[in-house]
């Protein structure tokens, strides 16, 4: 079963550093029946239809203040590429994102900055993705902020529709990510993703393209190329 680094060991366990991200996925009913969801991910139900957990290493970055001025400078998430699953091909993973003064589109504000990020405190993004689907309205709650360990949490606030019929309803995407220096320059993340709800089946395409894109922000995070052969899901 999942295992996020909650003060042991993880599972999957880290990939060495310079390989790529260790990637396992667990639909809804092939976990065991007795598994819940750990405490630190404070997740209140085991409503979802499949996890995905990412897991990796990299190197070169100097300071937490570097990661979270990645994290949130929006302008600079627009520059992260993904492998689409379905079109076979390296894209651009968002077509739109702009920050947002509340869990409002229409209070669009400037990048935020890291003298902005405080432990406990909502940042709400507008994302709009390369793909039929609406945009979504998500929220970024930071947990744990230190000068060797950075834990948050991304959560999908609005419905993300393709015509009239919606294919994510808010909070069926929950994201906790986990990023703990290792020594030095060397940072280890991890991060456990859940999609869709209990008793609705997401399909082999959904899970793919949330590999996909889960490694591509793991890739943009630790400054990796982003389009370094193999994807998460080829």
């Amino acid at each position: 079963a999942p295992t996020p680094p909650c003060g042991g060991l993880p599972h999957p366990a880290y990939a060495r550093l310079g390989e790529p991200a260790a990637v396992r996925e667990w639909r809804a009913d092939t976990l065991p029946t007795k598994w819940s969801p750990p405490a630190c991910l404070e997740w209140d139900d085991r409503n979802f239809a499949a996890l995905i957990a990412v897991a990796g290493r990299f190197d070169d970055v100097p300071n937490a203040s570097r990661l979270l001025t990645r994290l949130v400078s929006t302008s600079q998430l627009k520059t992260i590429r993904y492998w689409s699953y379905s079109r076979k091909t390296w894209r651009d993973l968002l077509a739109e994102i702009v920050a947002l003064d509340g869990p409002d589109r229409t209070r669009e504000r400037t990048d935020f900055r890291v003298s902005d990020i405080a432990m406990g405190r909502d940042y709400f993004m507008w994302q709009e993705e390369n793909s039929p689907a609406s945009g979504v309205i998500l929220r970024t709650r930071f947990k744990e902020i230190s000068d060797s360990r950075i834990v948050f949490e991304q959560v999908n606030l609005t419905p993300s529709r393709i015509l009239m019929m919606t294919v994510l309803a808010p909070y069926e995407y929950r994201a906790t990510h986990f990023i703990e220096r290792e020594t030095g320059t060397v940072w280890r993340y991890y991060s456990l993703t859940r999609i869709g709800r209990e008793g609705r089946p997401v399909s082999t395409d959904q899970i793919a393209s949330t590999i996909n894109r889960s490694v591509a922000l793991y890739r943009y995070l630790g400054a990796l190329p982003m389009e370094r052969e193999p994807p998460g899901a080829p």
